[in-house]
């Protein structure tokens, strides 16, 4: 989700990765689960313009044609689509759409049949939860990548109506595919690459002091790595969000993640991986657990928000860097009143704790002590 003196990391160009679809684990027969065991052929167009990756103190930062097309289609589809008056998704504006004229007759009823499907199976449901969703989009990835033991559980659940989806997108996919990259992704990529090699300084300068100074003050530890970032023009409405891996996606668009904010929500995201913020939400668990409590809806997330902000800010402030952390910058605590409130309490128990004043167990302590309900 989210608008986010070391050793310098050898940088290396990995091989090139096409762009196919290869929907796995999905499959004919049925069983008395009705889980399918089979897979839906992939694209057969040739391959496009390589996926670029460059790696970086664990991360392997990617920007590849396939995740850019699909995330594309989503968020112009959702552009279209009818939402419910409680979705809380805001669509992107969608400048594309002014290159319409430049396509031909055919290729603009080909794209707008492709975005309907998206419209159709695709924008009713979140990029972050929906299970057809998340194995489309691992299976866009190469070789194992988008193989890990949660998305390989989700595979075995496959059911009908997944089915039918999943193949619904890859047609509409594979029937935009061609198009996207006539028009399109020539733009898309250069603003991905341009993304890259202005974060790629940060990450090489402050990514291992950031990844080392979350993890320890999560509790927590970093993944061993090289974690996946596909960097993408568009992504969730959201700016980013991360899935199991940890997989990262983000956006090169928005000029909330531009400059420092980028390096900030690249470590926000890493953040999100159960290894790094899971320490947090089990001790909140256990201490409103003993009240016969739940913690408040998203108070880990503010403290993940928090403190990933909080040190950016301490780390770059080290070089002399005046830095306003993103959700201060962004109004993300005034926009979400329910997130203010919470921050309110994580300043006033949890940064201590980061300014090295207390120990994580009392800040923990405080935070359930200021938030419980009382009887």
């Amino acid at each position: 989700m989210s608008h986010r003196a070391h050793r310098f990391c050898k940088v290396r160009h990995l091989a090139a990765v096409g762009l196919s679809l290869t929907l796995g684990g999905c499959a004919a027969g049925s069983s008395s689960s009705g889980a399918r065991d089979a897979t839906v052929p992939g694209g057969s167009l040739p391959p496009g313009p390589e996926s670029r990756a460059v790696e970086v103190h664990g991360l392997a930062l990617y920007s590849d044609p396939g995740i850019n097309l699909h995330h594309f289609l989503y968020q112009w589809a959702l552009s279209e689509a009818e939402l419910s008056p409680k979705d809380y998704r805001t669509p992107w504006e969608i400048p594309e759409k002014a290159d319409l004229p430049k396509l031909t007759p055919e290729e603009r009823d080909t794209w707008a049949a492709a975005v309907a499907k998206y419209r159709d199976h695709a924008v009713q449901e979140s990029l972050l939860f929906d299970r057809a969703l998340l194995i489309f989009r691992a299976d866009l990835l190469p070789g194992d990548q988008g193989k890990t033991p949660f998305l390989d559980r989700l595979r075995q659940r496959v059911d009908n109506e997944d089915l039918k989806r999943l193949r619904t997108l890859r047609e509409a996919f594979e029937a935009a595919e061609e198009i996207y990259r006539r028009h399109w992704w020539v733009a898309h990529r250069q603003s991905n690459e341009t993304w890259i090699a202005a974060v790629i300084p940060h990450l090489e300068t402050y990514g291992a002091a950031l990844a080392a100074g979350l993890a320890e003050a999560y509790g927590g530890m970093a993944p061993e790595g090289p974690s996946r970032v596909d960097v993408s023009v568009y992504t969730h409405v959201l700016g980013a969000y991360t899935t199991d891996g940890p997989h990262l996606t983000i956006t090169s668009r928005e000029e909330s993640y531009q400059k420092y904010w980028a390096l900030e929500m690249v470590y926000h995201e890493l953040s999100h991986d159960e290894r790094m913020i899971g320490a947090v939400s089990d001790a909140l668990r256990q201490t409103f657990g003993a009240l016969d409590q739940r913690p408040p809806r998203d108070l880990w997330h503010v403290i993940l928000f928090h403190s990933a902000g909080e040190l950016t800010r301490q780390t770059l402030a080290r070089d002399g860097i005046d830095y306003v952390p993103y959700g201060e910058r962004w109004g993300l605590w005034t926009r979400n009143r329910r997130w203010g409130a919470l921050r309110q309490q994580v300043v006033a128990h949890w940064q201590p704790y980061l300014e090295g004043q207390t120990d994580r167990a009392t800040a923990i302590e405080a935070l359930t002590a200021a938030l419980a309900k009382s009887d």
